[in-house]
């Protein structure tokens, strides 16, 4: 996985993906998904730290919640063709 850019603290967000990769190993671990499918995963997403005051969070309250809270979002990443 490349990150060109991340809003936010990058070493908040670095641990989050840490963590998304921790968790996919688990997963493997525990026959739930082959090794192939956490490679595919962990290249296609990324895990950042949206803060209570941050920018999707006015969304993820209308969607998930009357209260803002901290939350990691996993979110599938894009390529453009032309990149």
């Amino acid at each position: 996985m490349i990150i060109n850019s991340i809003n936010g603290d990058d070493e908040i967000n670095i641990l989050c993906n840490h963590a998304m990769r921790a968790t996919l190993i688990a997963l493997n671990n525990e026959g739930r998904m082959t090794s192939d499918e956490v490679n595919d995963f962990f290249d296609n997403h990324i895990a950042v730290l949206v803060t209570h005051n941050g920018g999707w969070m006015d969304w993820l309250k209308r969607k998930f919640g009357k209260e803002p809270q901290n939350v990691v979002v996993v979110c599938k990443t894009y390529t453009h063709a032309n990149d």
